[in-house]
């Protein structure tokens, strides 16, 4: 197993770390967190340079420059290498060090708000006015009283975008609840401090993260021709409107045609469920206009607005002439609608009929709606089998509008 270098982003000493460990913690000052947070100095590192009995903090760090931080013990993941050893690395990694001391660069996070994401960590760091980079990531100090630092973090195979964006929280500081209640109030669904859908995600807690997510394509049969690109763009924008407490700069259409997110229930009365497996993507590219393929046109994620179960998935049979297979709408935390599976059987009801009540726990009192045969209401989610739109067209209607 190999050593990588990294740099502890709270302190600035640098980490020799084994390449599978996906938590750090930092020898010298105490910082753990994960590993995506830490920039990478160098790929591999000698193995006979030994950490230093003692490290001072630089003065761009957040950790304080005034005293030096002794070495507690040798980590089970590798030692804390001394930072004037590296010149020992080549030249590449004296670049590093030249060009990720920025001195007390710290601008504001209004700064941050307009500005095209587009490019590599060098580029990006001009767009900025400054910051701490490497080949794959870039670090930028904020003038903010809970936020230190927003970094960005680039994939090797995609080197001129990044796809990653997250805050260092200041020691002893949390995330401003207000910024998880406008994330949650702009995308729609905020269940359990964390958003997903399709490859995209936002984490917000207010004990220490937030942070924007979204994978890129790792071959070109799954290649979405950018489109990662401009959903990384828009959470960024949905991201720094919610720590500035400004009106969300991202519109609806924007949500839906980017992000397959903000649906009303009664757009998917558009969704044909008849058609074949063949002109699915097609038909929900028109229907929709924003819904997420995740699955080479067979299975596809939609997120909607004001519902109970705002999570939406679509899946197809791969094989000629195959049709929906299934459809399944889940609660906002995907766990429970709890008191509210009542409530919604009744908004169903209206539209679908009385439905057959099955008990599937006597004594935890659980039990599914069955409506149609077609149709089953559980505890976290609604399962839909059937292929006939005008079935589909009354669960809709009977969904919309319909709140806990």
């Amino acid at each position: 197993m190999g050593l990588v270098l990294l740099q502890c982003a709270h302190c600035g000493a640098p980490l020799d770390v084994r390449d599978a460990v996906t938590i750090v913690k930092c020898g010298y000052c105490g910082y753990k967190t994960e590993r995506a947070r830490f920039v990478t100095i160098a790929e591999k590192t000698p193995e006979t340079f030994a950490p230093p009995k003692v490290w001072r903090p630089p003065a761009h760090v957040p950790a304080s420059s005034d005293a030096d931080l002794p070495y507690k013990k040798k980590l089970s993941f590798g030692g804390v290498l001394f930072i004037v050893a590296m010149v020992a690395l080549g030249p590449s990694i004296v670049a590093f060090a030249l060009l990720h001391d920025s001195g007390t660069f710290s601008p504001k996070v209004d700064v941050l708000a307009g500005k095209s994401i587009d490019g590599t960590p060098a580029a990006l760091a001009v767009t900025f006015g400054g910051g701490r980079v490497s080949d794959t990531s870039l670090y930028i100090k904020l003038d903010h009283p809970e936020i230190d630092q927003i970094y960005f973090t680039w994939e090797k195979r995609a080197p001129s975008h990044p796809y990653n964006i997250g805050f260092i929280v200041r020691q002893g500081k949390m995330v401003p609840s207000a910024v998880c209640a406008r994330l949650a109030e702009t995308l729609g669904v905020f269940g359990d401090k964390y958003w997903n859908l399709g490859g995209a995600s936002v984490s917000c807690d207010p004990s220490g993260t937030l942070s924007a997510h979204v994978s890129v394509p790792k071959d070109a049969a799954r290649d979405d021709h950018g489109r990662w690109k401009k959903r990384v763009d828009t959470l960024y924008r949905v991201v720094i409107d919610a720590l500035l407490g400004a009106k969300p700069s991202v519109t609806n259409d924007e949500l839906r045609r980017v992000l397959g997110a903000g649906y009303a229930v009664s757009d998917l009365a558009r969704v044909d469920i008849e058609v074949e497996v063949d002109v699915a993507a097609a038909m929900l590219q028109k229907a929709l206009n924003g819904a997420v393929n995740t699955d080479d046109g067979q299975r596809f994620t939609i997120q909607l607005a004001g519902t109970p179960l705002p999570q939406v998935s679509l899946s197809w049979t791969n094989s000629k002439g195959g049709k929906l297979s299934s459809g399944t709408f889940y609660s906002a935390d995907q766990k429970t609608l709890g008191a509210g599976q009542a409530k919604v059987a009744a908004c169903l009801t209206k539209t679908l009929g009385t439905p057959e009540i099955h008990e599937t726990d006597h004594l935890k009192k659980t039990v599914y709606y069955s409506f149609a045969r077609q149709i089953h209401l559980y505890d976290a989610y609604v399962s839909v089998q059937t292929t006939n739109n005008a079935t589909w067209k009354a669960f809709i209607n009977g969904l919309d509008g319909c709140t806990l």
